[in-house]
């Protein structure tokens, strides 16, 4: 680990090509939205953590793919599939974005040992992403759930405060586990790779 960060292990070719896979899912999904009016709605987390895992690709900086795999893991694709069972089913180029992102940053990352505090770097991308839908974004499209609580825990949440207050302490709890997780299989596969350059 240097100044910039971990060190990615996969060439640069395959960051690459995998970085092209990622581009051509998000504009799909981009022009999609655009042609239906909702452009903004690319301000979603999910959306903003591809464009962050795409620069990383492009850049090599392995702390930014991580936060943008580890959200899509973690937060993302579990909420998507949430969204798609109790609200509305989603378009091709949204299930392009919810697989082909998580899985490029896994390719991207094998080998690669996560700083303990990427799950902070990561739920700070959430925290701005919430601040910013607030901002720019009109309450009937509630990207982020900015503006108002999700219909299936309203009972649970009579103030949109105390969701957002319980969703960051569930988002925190989550990523922290998937970065454990992450790091746990490290040490395994380096252990491994140990024991067959010893034998």
């Amino acid at each position: 680990m240097d100044a910039d960060g971990p060190q990615l292990a996969v060439s640069r070719p395959l960051r690459f090509a995998l970085a092209g896979v990622v581009a051509c899912a998000f504009s799909a999904l981009a022009w999609e939205k655009a042609q239906r009016g909702v452009a903004i709605e690319l301000l979603w987390t999910c959306h903003v953590a591809t464009c962050v895992l795409l620069l990383g690709l492009l850049l090599g900086r392995a702390r930014w793919i991580a936060c943008g795999c580890l959200f899509h893991l973690s937060i993302g694709f579990p909420a998507f599939i949430l969204q798609v069972i109790y609200i509305e089913p989603a378009t091709l180029q949204s299930w392009l974005v919810h697989i082909c992102t998580p899985l490029a940053g896994l390719l991207a990352l094998r080998g690669t040992r996560l700083p303990r505090w990427v799950p902070w770097l990561t739920l700070g991308l959430q925290l701005a992403t919430l601040g910013a839908a607030r901002l720019l974004t009109p309450p009937e499209l509630n990207v982020n759930l900015a503006w108002g609580v999700w219909g299936k825990v309203r009972n649970w949440f009579p103030a949109l405060w105390q969701m957002h207050v319980a969703n960051t302490v569930v988002t925190l709890a989550v990523l922290s586990l998937a970065w454990g997780l992450w790091s746990w299989l490290w040490r395994r596969t380096s252990q491994t790779r140990t024991a067959l350059v010893e034998a």
